[in-house]
């Protein structure tokens, strides 16, 4: 067993408050470590040594230095075990009542109303549970407790992080509890309100993440990097608990063809789609096919192989390895509601590292002693425009730029992360992959089980821009900033129970 944080924990300590945790202590433990590991690993624990074991393996727990088990006995109001720890009570109560917490305010919120129902409120409860949410017979004789409630609850969606009324609700419905409908409003004050729900992620797996990687192209330049994106897109949404379908160097209907294929898949038992796009792209492609599906030009003489009936399409593209461009439009149609009817109401994620034209971004020095030194430039960065800087940077682009168009989906429950802005191009190395990949994953490792994707796609945004991206040594750092457009209709929280 391996100390949770050596400057504070040590075997010795922990095996010593083991010796001092009864059975109720570890039923605490197990309801307030929900979040951070899991009941899947927590249930079979008997000793609460695997306890510590299983919230050794989150590394945003294992960083705290006992915080977060101190913040833990705390609420279970054994100071002694704080004190045992080497932090102080005071302190960390002080610290959690200025939300600087490591549990998470919605667990602390259910901890304290368990704590004060009596077993006759947690029968009542129950049965009010049967009534209003019904739940079924079978459920109910499953509870034996509040936390078996709570438990129950939240596994249905009854009951959610920002979607707090029913648990109002079930407070109101016990007689002289206002002090627990209280504790539910000051909560949806303190922590967003109540009305805004999140999408479901329990199943196993969460679903299909595909990662379509071209890299040898018929002209244009090979984009070498990428296999370091794929790498960590794999790693990264495996770990999420993602089954993982990679498909390397596709042509334009190969592409159309594994769309097509994914959405025609039942996605019933899933909770979400995850595309992960690496290619060469462009921005403003028009194009018009005719009713029997023939090609009838476009503003740009481009050829494309499916369309979308007899309208016009116009929007940012990428890149097929026979040089043909496909809109990312013609991609996301394919798992709209009406057309992909398993993934309707589920979060649809589409990340797409590829240039949306020809710009570069520079940046605007805000003074003179905050300018950093980027690394310096070598031949380990491409960019995969045109070969203007013949082996030193390139970007996800192919030669040709134009007016700026968006691409928005019409459909809800989407989200398209681009590397860059359109019109400008986006950046990757050789030898370290892009940028925008490697601030994504990161990110995700580092805060999915504590992050609303929205929020930490804002945190990979700040991170892209930060960069200083030398292309010719002594001319001005080109920078990149990230953009994602989204019609989710809730939050998304992505579970930590595959986090390891």
């Amino acid at each position: 067993y391996k100390t949770m944080a050596s400057t504070c924990l040590t075997k010795d300590i922990l095996v010593d408050i083991c010796s001092d945790l009864d059975s109720d202590d570890m039923a605490n433990l197990k309801f307030l470590m929900k979040d951070v590991a899991g009941l899947h690993k927590l249930m079979p624990a008997t000793i609460a040594l695997d306890l510590f074991s299983a919230i050794e393996n989150n590394k945003n727990v294992a960083l705290h230095n006992g915080r977060f088990l101190a913040e833990c006995f705390e609420l279970m109001g054994r100071t002694d075990l704080v004190r045992r720890i080497g932090l102080n009570p005071t302190q960390v109560e002080q610290q959690m009542g200025q939300t600087n917490y490591s549990v998470r305010p919605f667990r602390i919120l259910l901890y304290k109303i368990s704590e004060d129902l009596a077993s006759d409120d947690v029968e009542l409860l129950a049965s009010f549970c049967l009534r209003v949410f019904k739940l079924t017979r079978q459920e109910k004789a499953t509870i034996k407790s509040a936390f078996d409630l709570f438990v129950l609850l939240e596994k249905r969606g009854i009951i959610e992080v920002v979607h707090t009324n029913p648990l109002k609700e079930m407070m109101r419905s016990l007689e002289n509890r206002g002090d627990l409908v209280d504790l539910v409003d000051d909560y949806q004050v303190r922590c967003g309100g109540p009305s805004v729900p999140f999408y479901e992620m329990t199943s196993t797996p969460r679903g299909i993440c595909v990662i379509i990687n071209n890299n040898k192209f018929i002209k244009m330049k090979s984009r070498e990097g990428t296999d370091v994106d794929q790498a960590r897109l794999e790693a990264t949404f495996k770990k999420l608990g993602f089954m993982i379908k990679v498909y390397r160097d596709l042509t334009v209907k190969d592409m159309a063809g594994v769309m097509k294929d994914i959405s025609i898949m039942d996605h019933s038992k899933y909770n979400a789609l995850v595309v992960c796009v690496l290619s060469h792209g462009g921005e403003n492609f028009i194009y018009r096919m005719d009713d029997k599906g023939g090609k009838r030009g476009n503003s740009r003489r481009r050829q494309l192989v499916h369309g979308d009936g007899d309208r016009p399409i116009q929007g940012n593209f990428v890149y097929g390895v026979d040089d043909k461009p496909i809109p990312i439009r013609y991609l996301t149609m394919y798992f709209q509601s009406s057309k992909c009817k398993t993934l309707a109401n589920k979060p649809k994620l589409f990340f797409i590292q590829a240039c949306q034209g020809e710009d570069m971004q520079t940046g605007v020095l805000l003074s003179s002693d905050l300018q950093m030194d980027g690394p310096s430039v070598d031949e380990s960065i491409d960019m995969d425009v045109a070969p203007v800087f013949e082996n030193a940077e390139e970007t996800d682009a192919a030669p040709h730029a134009s007016d700026n168009q968006k691409v928005i989906p019409d459909e809800s429950d989407f989200l398209l992360g681009y590397a860059t802005v359109f019109g400008y191009v986006s950046y990757r190395s050789r030898s370290q992959g892009s940028f925008y990949v490697r601030s994504l994953t990161e990110n995700l490792d580092k805060h999915a089980d504590t992050l609303d994707l929205q929020a930490l796609m804002v945190k990979v945004n700040h991170d892209v821009s930060e960069e200083n991206i030398d292309i010719v040594k002594g001319e001005q750092a080109k920078k990149q900033v990230p953009m994602t457009q989204i019609t989710l209709r809730k939050l998304l929280f992505f579970s930590p129970d595959n986090l390891k």
